[in-house]
């Protein structure tokens, strides 16, 4: 998983994009960030910024 699929499929779910991830990126995601506990806590920090900016 890159930053630029995370970004294309973060685009995508916010509705900023038209080019729609498949069934299987998006458990490719999952996947992923399962697996990868730093990475997990990265994407967790920056979603809950963006979520929650006055926090």
């Amino acid at each position: 998983m890159t930053c630029d699929q995370l970004a294309r499929l973060y685009a995508a779910d916010h509705g900023d994009s038209d080019d729609l991830p498949s069934p299987d990126e998006w458990t490719a995601l999952a996947d992923y960030l399962g697996c990868h506990e730093e990475a997990r806590a990265a994407a967790w920090s920056a979603w809950a910024a963006e979520l929650n900016p006055a926090e």
